[in-house]
């Protein structure tokens, strides 16, 4: 019938109408075709091209989908269909084309971002920092080999779920009795099996039988995830057409499986799926371990395991935090020789799709999961981790090495995996960094640069104070990205030009947005310790007003980010910055005057456009927060002096190198001497002027001296006199000190 009505000729609406049917019954292989057809009748149509483009995302096609996807994007169908910029950055994160994927997660979290507690705005944010995560190991060199097991082994549509028991392997296959043009299946139903092979061998696999006065058990059911015990118990998976699974019990006994048997309800909850059993014995008991989405879970599938007793099994407990989140985790493997935890999930940091991950210690008191990294994990479905010997088993459906090219279904791959090889920890979690806080940590996270829109807040204003709160402004600022791209686009149409305004929006605006909400607790916390510092804040803007102006408005920025404080938490902030709070604890923002603009080329001034809207201008326009340091108010000098902090002296702070030729690259050294009896630390030292590259030590021992080296590369600044300057910010008696540098330009 569907061929019959392939060859009339029909119009997009139709054809559109049989895609959509079938893609609600989850025939993808099916309905592809239908929208390819709607596609090729109707390209400019956005409905088309994002249901072709979901549909290619559901096969595994990733790339071709974000092709698709994006161009329904520019179509405007995220309007008609609002997780259209979640998949189309699911898309590209599966095309391990992370940079991409992270702007599309930023436009995808917009409009959750008033309700942060809600599923979408964590499971986005989780994407976003994942893809940033994966984007830093994009390049890592793979320290494991990864061996599909070919031909003799992978023959099916799918084969996944190895273990290995003597020298026999067993795994799961699903295979289909028939496939038509274009790898869709003519079997209305097709079921999955149990198969078992010698290990390493040529042999094809055989499935494994069960007894026919069984067969009612078992008809038109899938059977997968076999788990077998040192008795030859062995456990698995029954699952109907809908994916709805139990779990069972049998005996073992050649290639049989004998009296089948359900488990408990423990076990098999009614109204709940339960599946992937993994059978467990160590020194602690006997334990099931297997996946469900039951009440009492932290989200969609998580790991839960029940102690074997003499009645059968004990009451589940959840496998813990530290394994389970909002997303899927499944495939459980424990190993008391690792004492580890393996298992799969598509919400913890990963590459891609599922990843696998372990966690050290006996669930629910594991540690943190950790990624296995590359090449374990790809960027798009690995699954099943089975370790054995020196050697583990890999259910993949990467196309390295696969017998099916197409990414739609797993292969079983090995791999060579020592156990003395284990992967780094990951940095410490937020919630560590905040109890861990300190006038070091919080420096860590600085310099930080605060954006602002052009003329904002309060536009026109010769006010110098303002009720506006910087977060609402960055996130405002957030939502004009396509206003700017508009603009660009009037007058400078070069693809370099359009990337700089994309990724200043993605990633360097909703970077320090997410860096200013890190920071915020961490100082919170350092106050309630009862510690008196000082925020230093500097302010910078465009070269398109005059003087007198821009240090009105610099003034306004920095006050929305005294707002920002005041507000947050209901004004828990306040207390300190009043000289109020109980614990002695004082906040002070220490206003630096506004720093010197970046010149704009000569094209650039021509048109006004350019000063709102090009990426120079953007860059412009902000505050920049220098450094948290340590208050010194009204505690005398001999008090100072006991602390033991570091003095800072300088041979000089400012040269005058007089006429210079432009293309010259050009040095001066200041000599720093620490005359304190402690370390200096240098927290940065900040130029604003691309003209100026400045390297400098991080410490400076008690006694010691050290070289503060600023180069200048005359060809970026402009012809005549030129000022540079350089703030030096430390843990010094002096903690802020101002380098300047002068010079005439000539040709």
């Amino acid at each position: 019938m569907l061929l019959a009505f392939t060859c009339k000729a029909q119009s997009p609406e139709q054809v559109l109408k049989v895609a959509d049917e079938l893609f609600e019954q989850g025939h993808y292989r099916g309905s592809i075709g239908f929208y390819k057809q709607a596609f090729q009748l109707d390209s400019t149509n956005g409905e088309i091209l994002y249901k072709y483009g979901r549909n290619l995302f559901m096969i595994k096609k990733f790339k071709k989908a974000s092709r698709y996807l994006l161009k329904a994007e520019l179509l405007g169908a995220d309007r008609t269909y609002p997780m259209l910029h979640f998949e189309l950055a699911q898309a590209y994160h599966q095309s391990a084309e992370y940079r991409k994927a992270k702007r599309f997660y930023n436009r995808a979290i917009r409009p959750y971002r008033r309700d942060r507690k809600s599923y979408w705005y964590k499971r986005i944010d989780q994407a976003k920092d994942a893809a940033s995560w994966a984007y830093k190991r994009k390049n890592e060199i793979p320290q494991h080999t990864v061996e599909n097991l070919g031909e003799e082994t992978n023959q099916s549509d799918a084969d996944f779920a190895g273990v290995v028991k003597g020298n026999k392997l067993y795994f799961t296959a699903l295979i289909a009795d028939s496939i038509i043009k274009g790898n869709q299946i003519a079997d209305r139903e097709y079921f999955s099996l149990l198969y078992t092979k010698v290990l390493n061998s040529k042999e094809l696999p055989n499935a494994l039988a069960y007894e026919s006065k069984n067969r009612a058990h078992f008809k038109d059911k899938h059977l997968a995830n076999l788990s077998i015990a040192e008795d030859n118990r062995v456990f698995f998976s029954v699952c109907d057409t809908n994916k709805s699974c139990e779990i069972w019990q049998a005996k073992l006994v050649g290639k049989l499986l004998m009296d089948p048997v359900k488990l408990s309800a423990n076990i098999n909850k009614s109204g709940s799926n339960n599946t992937m059993p993994h059978w467990f014995s160590g020194e602690a008991g006997n334990y099931l371990f297997f996946v469900s989405d039951r009440e009492g879970g932290f989200g969609d599938l998580d790991i839960w395991l029940a102690k074997e007793e003499s009645f059968g099994y004990d009451l589940p407990i959840n496998a813990g935090a530290a394994v389970n989140t909002m997303g899927k985790e499944v495939s459980p493997y424990y190993s008391e020789k690792d004492q580890q935890l393996y298992f799969s999930s598509d919400w913890h940091y990963g590459y891609g799709g599922f990843d696998v991950f372990k966690a050290e210690g006996f669930p629910p008191s594991s540690n943190k999961a950790e990624n296995l990294g590359r090449a374990i994990n790809s960027n798009l479905d690995d699954l099943y981790f089975y370790p054995y010997g020196d050697s583990a088993l890999l259910s993949s459906n990467r196309s390295e090495g696969a017998v099916a090219k197409n990414n739609c279904c797993n292969d079983l791959y090995k791999l060579h995996y020592p156990r003395s090889i284990r992967t780094k920890n990951e940095p410490s979690s937020k919630d560590t960094l905040v109890k861990k806080v300190s006038i070091s940590t919080l420096n860590q996270y600085l310099p930080l640069e605060l954006y602002f829109h052009n003329d904002v807040p309060k536009p026109s204003s010769s006010d110098t104070t303002t009720e506006a709160n910087y977060l609402e402004l960055a996130y405002n600022y957030l939502a004009l990205e396509k206003n700017y791209l508009d603009q660009l686009n009037d007058y400078a149409k070069e693809e370099q030009k359009v990337d700089q305004i994309g990724n200043f929006f993605d990633d360097e605006l909703s970077e320090s947005i997410k860096r200013l909400e890190e920071i915020t607790p961490m100082l919170l916390t350092e106050l309630e310790k009862g510690s008196r510092i000082t925020l230093n804040v500097k302010a910078y803007s465009s070269q398109l007003s005059k003087s007198e102006y821009n240090l009105k408005l610099s003034s306004r920025r920095i006050e929305s980010l005294i707002n920002y404080l005041k507000e947050y938490r209901n004004g828990i902030f306040i207390p300190y910055m009043k000289d109020q709070a109980a614990n002695g604890g004082g906040l002070q923002i220490n206003k630096l005057p506004y720093g010197e603009f970046a010149f704009l080329s000569q094209n650039e001034q021509q048109d006004e456009n350019d000063g709102i809207y090009s990426y120079e201008a953007i860059k412009q326009r902000k505050i920049n927060i220098l450094a948290v340091t340590k208050s010194k108010e009204n505690v005398d000098q001999n008090t100072l002096e006991k602390e033991n902090l570091p003095r800072i002296e300088l041979n000089s702070t400012a040269y005058d190198l007089k006429k210079i030729k432009k293309g010259q690259v050009m040095s001066r050294v200041f000599i720093l001497k620490n005359k304190g009896q402690s370390v200096l630390k240098l927290y940065n030292v900040v130029s604003e002027n691309p003209a100026l590259k400045i390297t400098n030590p991080n410490e400076v021992k008690a006694g010691d001296q050290a070289k503060i080296i600023c180069e200048i590369d005359t060809k970026l600044l402009s012809y005549g006199k030129n000022e540079l300057s350089a703030t030096l910010v430390s843990n010094a008696l002096r903690n802020l000190i101002e380098l300047n540098l002068k010079m005439e330009v000539t040709p």
